[in-house]
């Protein structure tokens, strides 16, 4: 996370106040941190002192305008007391309780405006999302509760967001199971959209879910929010699985976030007769994996990561977030020729004339190797020659 090294403690309510200002956006406020560290001034400077310190930073015209014009009517202050007035917590990069995995995305969020425990975002070790259809049937229904319910022995957190239908479907399995289940939000803490999920949010905050948004509480709900939404519901999870979708789904986006993140995405299969069952039809063509059961979900996290192991219940503290290549999870057996170049190629790129040095491969037979591999889908060309697929 290229902007971790930026953030400490004493920035949370300056970021948050950043944040707050409508137009001030992620690309905005990295260049202020980045200028900040880089000239040493401090965040007095930058409120008080603004005309240097904004020119200093570099921010356009329109920007510095944004900022005058949210200092007319508000501060840091003012914005710590009303977020402690409504019971919201705000956590940044360099506090305990920002999950690890939300730090690996593009463009993490600066800030989480959160609702209910937030000790547990730092307990997400092990994580799901589980996303699909706003028109959820009974079908769905049941593939939620079977999932969850199996999930339960291994203590997954589920992760979605909040909406109607899939949704809120498997936030309360998870908090009926006695799981972490965490509410993304893609507006601000002051609001609950649509209105018929008021009764779940209020089920669901009394047993003990946690709600986060990157948007200060004003923010009210629109399309281009819930998108973005999207990608902290995937990058808080070691796998998105999808339970019925339409062709064109949100929930496709979620799960090529979650791809282009080096995470596992799953999909529930469906009847054929339900249009329900196309969009899962469709991640299922493109490689997502067929889950049918909660063992299912725990085979595929145990199969794509590097020292992560979930047995009997007990998950191992420390993890990595590196995918293992494609070749480790092949039901296939390699001739020790195969095998030597895989290993060496995993370690590193490398060039043909570097692997026949190292090998001590002729040309030919080493060329007929590399071509079976790649035929495998094992390795790929890259800048520095050759590499092991992920």
């Amino acid at each position: 996370m290229k902007e971790e090294i930026l953030v400490v403690n004493e920035d949370k309510y300056n970021l948050a106040a950043l944040v707050w200002v409508s137009g001030i956006g992620w690309n905005t406020i990295f260049t202020i941190l980045f200028n900040k560290k880089k000239l040493q001034f401090s965040w007095d400077e930058f409120w008080c002192d603004k005309n240097q310190a904004w020119v200093k930073c570099g921010l356009a015209e329109s920007k510095q305008l944004l900022l005058i014009e949210f200092l007319k009517n508000s501060s840091v202050g003012a914005i710590c007391d009303e977020l402690n007035t409504k019971y919201i917590q705000v956590i940044c990069a360099s506090d305990e309780a920002y999950p690890a995995l939300l730090k690996e995305i593009d463009e993490p969020p600066w800030v989480l405006f959160v609702k209910g425990p937030v000790d547990k975002l730092h307990r997400l070790q092990l994580s799901v999302a589980v996303v699909g259809t706003r028109e959820n049937t009974n079908y769905s229904n049941q593939a939620i509760k079977k999932l969850i319910s199996e999930l339960a022995e291994y203590e997954v957190a589920i992760i979605s967001g909040g909406m109607y239908g899939v949704d809120i479907l498997a936030h309360l399995e998870a908090a009926r199971q006695g799981l972490i289940t965490v509410v993304v939000l893609g507006y601000g803490l002051d609001h609950i959209w649509p209105e018929e999920v008021k009764h779940d949010f209020r089920e669901l905050y009394q047993a003990g879910a946690v709600f986060i948004s990157e948007y200060p509480p004003y923010v009210m709900g629109n399309k281009g929010n819930f998108i973005r939404r999207n990608r902290i519901v995937a990058g808080l999870s070691l796998m998105t699985v999808v339970v019925e979708a339409a062709a064109k789904s949100g929930s496709h986006i979620t799960a090529h976030l979650a791809l282009e993140y080096g995470r596992c995405v799953g999909a529930v299969p469906g009847a054929i007769t339900s249009r329900y069952s196309e969009g899962t039809k469709i991640l299922l063509n493109n490689g997502a994996v067929c889950v049918s059961s909660g063992q299912d979900i725990i085979d595929e996290i145990n199969q794509s990561y590097r020292n992560f192991r979930i047995d009997g219940g007990n998950t191992e503290k420390t993890f990595s977030l590196e995918i293992l290549p494609k070749y480790k999870k092949m039901q296939y057996t390699f001739t020790p020729e195969q095998t030597n170049i895989l290993e060496n190629l995993e370690s590193k790129a490398a060039t043909e004339e570097e692997l026949i040095h190292t090998l001590l491969l002729p040309p030919i037979r080493l060329q007929q190797i590399l071509a079976e591999l790649e035929l495998l889908d094992c390795i790929e060309r890259c800048v520095q020659g050759w590499t092991v697929t992920t």
